[in-house]
């Protein structure tokens, strides 16, 4: 519900100001792929990213909703995870697939991208260690 209300606040905000803007939601690879062993974090991060892409018809009026993706970054919190006895083995054999944990450093450009880049309207980053940043191709986008 967090990213449902501050995409709503920003795109209140923008509509009173008459100016365009730019939101970039944060969801996971998790969103694009299924996590077995936490299907339920999968399902939210699927809802981010379908919700960030219903909004690229308000390019027309300034405004972008993006969506970030990255894999998994290292953080403190994900160092922990790995660490987990139930989550853990699983973590890791995930990470390896993907090229290991991502620095933020890469994450944070992907983010960038997607503000920057007035060609990103509805579009989904993903972000690897293997691949760094990708624009997402969905079958069904113009």
């Amino acid at each position: 519900t967090a990213v449902g209300a501050g995409t709503s606040l920003a795109l209140s905000r923008f509509k009173s100001q008459s100016t365009g803007g730019v939101v970039v939601n944060v969801s996971s690879m998790a969103g694009l792929a299924p996590m077995s062993f936490d299907p339920a974090y999968t399902a939210a991060k699927h809802g981010v990213v379908g919700y960030s892409r219903c909004f690229k018809h308000l390019g027309r009026k300034g405004v972008r909703v993006n969506c970030l993706a990255p894999a998994f970054t290292d953080t403190p919190l994900v160092r922990g995870l790995l660490g987990h006895p139930q989550l853990g083995k699983a973590g890791k054999a995930a990470v390896d697939e993907l090229g290991g944990l991502i620095p933020m450093e890469v994450v944070v450009g992907g983010f960038m991208e997607l503000v920057e880049d007035e060609a990103n309207n509805g579009a989904v980053m993903t972000v690897t260690k293997k691949g760094g940043c990708v624009p997402m191709q969905f079958p069904l986008d113009p």
